[in-house]
């Protein structure tokens, strides 16, 4: 069996489409192209805004008609890391079935948020469903900035309820979300002969990876931090180049570097290397996780003495992984930092963090803090800050609703959660400037921003026949 001919198979016709088209973020245009032919294809209007985010417009079923619009919201892009060498902008990924799971071939498989994209166009399209008027929302470049919504055209959208298909749990309706930020520096290198006699690769791989906002909290080691403890254990050397990391809401599995050295002691920082990497690897869970040493032709130029102590002693000072719990909700992260990327061009250094909490107030604290740790760096700067969001569940009738749909299909009662993650609820929500009344909802995906991302095909059967219960009782009043 192949994807297409899965259940429901309205939906996934469409991700089988959809995984043939690259669609990186900030390179949303051939996805946009092939929503807007699927739009006129089925005669409904549509919008792009200034940014690029598309708005699909339908009419309300024979008798819906005169209920208010509801919002289906979902976006174009994926987090694009892989297994190797991968181009994301111009090939498409290859998606197989693994008993109850679609996944892809040693890439992420992008069903975050792929199959809420294909589930909205479903909704749409699917001629057994009733429904109300309905707008289709769908951004461009949420995975690293949330840029779609903060510049999202909000006149174009007259929706007074929301659904966000952009969680990935069956079980479960989220009501809120954490606000977050970046941090973007870069260290000026200052440049010098090489005057060591010999140089090695080191590179760390194979770490467990995952989202920096859901998986946060797994123990799982953040590839960045974890070669540069073992750096603060050496003691004569110098640096080339460094590079780890792909995304800034992505925990790094992967980073490499060249270090240069006096041959004399290669047996002695082998050893060192190798040793710290096993105690930490046996306080963290990367058991698949291999740090490899190679000798390189030694290389011409190197990091000075001040900018090589200068860049360990910092990114050893950055406070990574979770930072606090919360004191309210058991087991929900509250506030978080993640190393995501760090990159050597020809004159500098730049790295980025993304940062997360459930507070305002502890956001702000974070980012005065990164930014004191960062204080020696040419180049620090604070951007892309979005707010979290927060439903009332006693005032919400899209969640009470919701709730009893969920329970008649499901015949247990859902969770109601708050997720340490970016969504873009907050942030259209905020620009509206008026209520909202907002949930978020998907099927199970696993190990998203990873190559083990994987989305269970009874998952998105069973939340396909909740939904469609679902949107044919959104019966509110204008």
């Amino acid at each position: 069996m192949t994807v297409n001919q899965l259940n429901p198979q309205i939906v996934w016709n469409y991700f089988n489409q959809l995984s043939k088209i690259p669609r990186k973020s900030k390179y949303e245009q051939k996805v946009r192209e092939w929503l807007i032919e699927w739009a006129t294809k089925n005669s409904f209007e549509y919008k792009v805004d200034k940014i690029g985010n598309l708005i699909v417009y339908t009419k309300g079923s024979l008798g819906y008609e005169n209920y208010s619009n509801v919002l289906l919201q979902s976006h174009m892009d994926m987090v694009c890391i892989s297994d190797g060498e991968f181009d994301f902008i111009n090939n498409s990924i290859t998606t197989y079935i693994d008993e109850d799971w679609v996944k892809a071939k040693n890439t992420t498989l992008g069903a975050d948020n792929g199959i809420g994209l294909c589930i909205s166009m479903a909704i749409a399209t699917d001629s057994s469903i009733k429904h109300p008027p309905l707008e289709l929302l769908f951004t461009v470049d949420e995975e690293t900035g949330l840029t779609g919504a903060a510049e999202l055209d909000i006149d174009l959208i007259k929706s007074n309820y929301m659904l966000n298909i952009d969680s990935e749990e069956n079980d479960t309706i989220t009501i809120a979300s954490a606000g977050g930020n970046e941090i973007h520096c870069e260290l000026n290198l200052n440049v010098i002969e090489n005057h060591y006699d010999s140089s090695i690769k080191i590179t760390l791989l194979q770490m467990q990876g995952g989202h920096s906002g859901m998986e946060i909290n797994k123990n799982q080691g953040n590839a960045i931090k974890v070669i540069f403890s073992i750096l603060n254990k050496l003691e004569e050397f110098s640096l080339s180049y460094v590079n780890g990391g792909v995304a800034t809401n992505a925990i790094p599995k992967e980073c490499e570097m060249s270090l240069s050295y006096y041959d004399k002691d290669f047996e002695l920082i082998k050893k060192i290397i190798n040793d710290e990497f096993e105690k930490i690897k046996n306080q963290l869970d990367m058991p698949s996780a291999e740090i490899n040493i190679e000798k390189t032709s030694k290389k011409e130029k190197i990091f000075n003495k001040e900018t090589t102590q200068k860049l360990i002693s910092t990114i050893n000072k950055i406070p990574t992984g979770v930072i606090k719990m919360s004191e309210n909700i058991d087991g929900l992260v509250k506030t978080s930092n993640n190393l995501g990327t760090i990159e050597t061009n020809e004159n500098k250094i730049i790295m980025n963090c993304m940062f997360r909490s459930s507070s305002i107030l502890d956001l702000e604290e974070l980012e005065i803090k990164l930014k004191e740790i960062l204080k020696k760096f040419n180049k620090v700067e604070a951007k892309g800050k979005y707010p979290g969001w927060e439903s009332d569940p006693k005032k919400s009738k899209l969640l009470e609703l919701a709730k009893q749909k969920f329970e008649s299909h499901y015949n247990k009662k859902p969770e109601i959660v708050a997720l340490h993650a970016g969504l873009e609820c907050g942030i259209i929500i905020g620009k509206a400037k008026r209520n909202i009344d907002c949930i978020s909802i998907g099927p199970d995906i696993l190990e998203a921003h990873t190559p083990r991302e994987r989305v269970s095909i009874k998952g998105v059967a069973d939340f396909y026949e909740y939904l469609k219960t679902l949107i044919e009782e959104l019966k509110f009043k204008i």
